[in-house]
C-alpha cells in the first residue's frame, strides 16, 4: 500500500482519543522504517499535515501536481453513525485546518441523508450549469478599450473551450464550477488547472486550460500564517516561493483556484452549510437506527397468550411454559401457532409511529433545517400535494438562493479563473473582465405579447438582434415569407428614416390625387345636375363606401350631408356605441331610399 495511504490509516484509529466517546479503532499497518523521515510520522488528528520539503521553481501547467484514487472514498470512509460528541470533535478539528475530516463527514452525511443531498445538489448544479456572461472591463461612466475587449473575448474562450478527458476525473468548465460549489458546503475547496496551447486562424495561439480537477482536502490547510498550503501524494509542499527567501509563500495561482465560501464573518474554515446540519443528521442516524428495531418489534401484529395456573410446568415436560414461549415465538413467520389445552392466544394489532412519536418529530426537524438553510423554506409549509411550500413563494425563494451561490461564484473563484487566464495569455490581469450570472428565462407567451406590444409603441431604439432574442424568435432576413397582422407576406428590405420619410411621402401624393379625383371634379347632384367642385362630402364616408355608396352620398342635398356628418362625428366620439351606429346606418337608409 502506498505511504501516502497508509498514513491516514494510521492517524485514523486516534480519530476519537481526545475526548471520552468511544474509541473508533482502524487498521494500522506496520510500515517499515526507511529513509524518508516521515516514514513513521503517525498524522495527529486535528492538526497541520507535515511539512516536507518546500518545491521550488515553476511547474509544468499541463501535467497533473495531485493525483486523486477514486477509490479513496472507500478506504477513508467514516463509520456510519457517530456520536454526537464525535461529530462535535470533528467539527472543532476543522476550525484548526483539518478540513480533510470534516470533508469526510459532508460525504457521509450526503450518503446517508437524501433530503441534505437533494437540497445541496439543487444549489450546486443549478449555480455550476447556469451561462456566465463575460463583460469587457470599463471605468465607470466609460466605453472598454479595444484591449480590454479583446481579454474578455479570451476569457469567453477559454470558458467554453475546456475539454477533459472522459476516461479519468478531469472536468470542463461546468465541472469546475461544481467542485468549486463544494466550498458552500466545507467552507473550502480547491481545484487544479491543466493547460495546453491551442492554435486558429483568428486568435492565434492561445494558452488555455484544457480541463479541471477536483483537489482531495487531505491534500491541503491553512498553515498557522494563515495562507494554504498544498501537499503531493508523498506530503511534499507545492508552494512557489514569492521572493528569494520567503517567510510565506501560496500556491501557484495559475495552477490552483482556491474557492473560499462566506457565510459569516471570519475564517473560511467555519463557514461551510454542513457545519449547522452536522448534530442534526447525528441525532437522525440514530433515529433511523430505533425505527428500524421499532419496526421489527413492534410493525407487526403480535400475540397474547393466557394459561390456566397448573395446566403448564416451568421445566421438566413437554408442554412446559418454556417451549410455549419459543411457539409464539415462531408463530409470526410460519403465522400458524401450536398450543396446549388450557391455553388462549389473542392476536394483538401492530402499533404505528403516530405523528407525535418523538423520533419521528425529530427526522422531520431535521428536514427543516436543512430545507430552510440550504433553499430557504420549510416541508411544513406545504401548498400543493407533493410541492414544498406555497407554489410561487418556493420558487421565488428557492431562486434567489440559487443566485446568491451564482453571483458568488462569479465574483470569486471564477475571477481567479478569468485572471489567471490573462496572466498565462497577456503577461498580466489588468483590465480583467466582470462575470456575471445570466438569469434569462423564456417568456411565457402572455409575456410575449405584453412585451412586443409594449416595445412596439415605444419611441426608445431598441437593437433588432436583442428584441428577437428577448421574444425567443428568429429575426427574419428580408426576402423571406413572414406572418404580419394575420396575413402571409414577404419581408422587404429594411429603410432608414429618410427612405422611409420619401415613403410615407409618396402615399401622401397618392392620396391626395384620389381626393381630388372625388372631390376636385364635377359629380351629380341630388336635383339632377351636378355638384360643383370643392363641395363638402363626408371624406370618412367616401373612403369606406363602395363605388354604389359614394354615388348615393353624391346626390345627397348640402342638410342631408350635414345631418350625416353629425352622426359620424357622434358615432366617433362616443365611449360605447348606444346607438350612434345605428341612427347613420338609418341616415344613409334614408338618403337610398329617396
Amino acid at each position: 500500500m502506498p505511504r501516502f495511504i497508509q498514513r491516514p490509516l494510521q492517524s485514523f484509529g486516534k480519530l476519537f482519543t481526545r475526548t471520552g466517546a468511544t474509541i473508533i479503532h482502524a487498521a494500522a499497518p506496520h510500515i517499515p522504517v526507511g529513509t524518508d523521515p516521515m516514514a513513521n510520522v503517525l498524522l495527529p488528528f486535528g492538526t497541520n499535515p507535515p511539512q516536507g520539503p518546500l518545491i521550488a521553481g515553476q511547474q509544468d501547467l499541463t501535467e497533473r501536481s495531485i493525483h486523486s484514487d477514486p477509490r479513496e472514498l472507500w478506504y477513508l470512509c467514516l463509520p456510519n453513525k457517530l456520536t454526537p460528541q464525535q461529530v462535535l470533535q470533528i467539527l472543532r478539528s476543522a476550525l484548526a485546518g483539518d478540513v480533510w475530516q470534516q470533508w469526510q463527514l459532508c460525504s457521509l452525511m450526503l450518503d446517508t441523508w437524501p433530503t441534505f443531498r437533494m437540497a445541496a445538489h439543487q444549489l450546486m448544479e443549478s449555480a455550476s450549469y447556469m451561462r456566465y456572461a463575460v463583460h469587457p472591463f470599463a471605468e465607470e461612466g466609460e466605453k472598454p478599450t479595444p484591449q480590454a475587449i479583446e481579454k474578455a473575448g479570451t476569457v469567453s474562450r477559454a470558458m467554453r473551450a475546456m475539454s477533459p478527458n472522459p476516461f479519468n476525473d478531469e472536468r470542463g468548465f461546468s465541472g469546475m464550477c461544481y467542485a468549486l460549489c463544494d466550498a458552500m458546503l466545507n467552507g473550502i475547496a480547491l481545484v487544479e488547472l491543466l493547460w495546453e496551447y491551442k492554435t486558429s486562424a483568428n486568435h492565434g495561439r492561445e494558452f488555455l486550460p484544457k480541463s479541471s480537477a477536483w483537489v482531495h482536502p487531505r491534500h491541503f490547510t491553512f498553515t498557522n500564517e494563515g495562507t494554504v498550503a498544498v501537499y503531493d501524494e508523498n506530503y511534499n509542499r507545492l508552494n512557489f516561493p514569492l521572493t528569494a527567501a520567503p517567510s510565506i509563500s501560496t500556491p501557484d495561482p495559475d495552477k490552483f483556484l482556491c474557492s473560499q465560501f462566506v457565510s459569516r464573518a471570519g475564517s473560511a474554515l467555519g463557514a461551510g452549510f454542513m457545519r449547522p446540519l452536522a448534530w442534526a443528521w447525528a441525532a437522525r442516524q440514530f433515529n433511523l437506527e430505533w425505527m428500524l428495531n421499532t419496526a421489527k418489534r413492534y410493525g407487526a401484529p403480535f400475540l397474547d397468550i393466557t394459561y390456566a395456573p397448573g395446566s403448564v410446568t416451568t421445566a421438566g415436560t413437554d408442554n412446559d411454559l418454556d417451549k410455549l414461549i419459543e411457539m409464539a415465538k415462531t408463530a409470526g413467520s410460519s403465522r400458524v401457532l401450536v398450543h396446549p389445552v388450557g391455553t388462549t392466544a389473542a392476536v394483538t394489532p401492530a402499533h404505528s409511529l403516530g405523528k407525535e412519536n418523538p423520533q419521528r418529530v425529530l427526522e422531520e426537524k431535521a428536514d427543516d433545517w436543512c430545507l430552510f438553510l440550504l433553499l430557504g423554506q420549510k416541508g411544513t409549509t406545504v401548498g400543493t400535494p407533493g410541492k414544498l411550500g406555497n407554489d410561487d413563494t418556493q420558487e421565488t425563494v428557492k431562486e434567489q438562493r440559487i443566485l446568491g451561490v451564482a453571483n458568488w461564484l462569479a465574483r470569486n473563484p471564477l475571477r481567479q479563473f478569468a485572471r489567471a487566464v490573462l496572466r498565462r495569455n497577456y503577461g498580466n490581469d489588468e483590465e480583467c473582465p466582470e462575470l456575471s450570472p445570466d438569469t434569462t428565462k423564456p417568456l411565457k407567451p402572455e409575456q410575449v405579447g405584453a412585451m412586443a406590444t409594449s416595445i412596439s409603441g415605444s419611441r426608445v431604439p431598441i437593437r433588432a438582434d436583442e428584441f428577437y432574442k428577448k421574444l425567443g424568435f428568429t429575426q427574419p432576413d428580408p426576402g423571406e415569407t413572414v406572418f404580419v397582422g394575420g396575413k402571409i407576406m414577404v419581408m422587404p428590405e429594411a429603410l432608414t428614416e429618410d427612405e422611409q420619410f420619401k415613403q410615407d411621402l409618396g402615399r401622401q401624393v397618392k392620396q391626395a390625387e384620389v381626393q381630388m379625383e372625388l372631390y376636385g371634379e364635377a359629380q351629380p347632384s341630388s336635383n339632377g345636375g351636378t355638384t360643383q367642385a370643392g363641395e363638402r362630402v363626408p371624406v370618412k364616408i367616401v373612403r369606406a363606401g363602395a363605388p354604389r355608396l359614394r354615388a348615393m352620398v353624391a346626390r345627397a342635398s348640402n342638410q342631408e350631408l350635414d345631418e350625416l356628418e353629425a352622426l359620424v362625428v357622434e358615432a366617433e366620439n362616443a365611449r360605447h356605441l348606444n346607438g350612434e351606429h345605428e341612427a347613420v346606418k338609418a341616415k344613409l337608409k334614408e338618403i337610398a331610399e329617396r
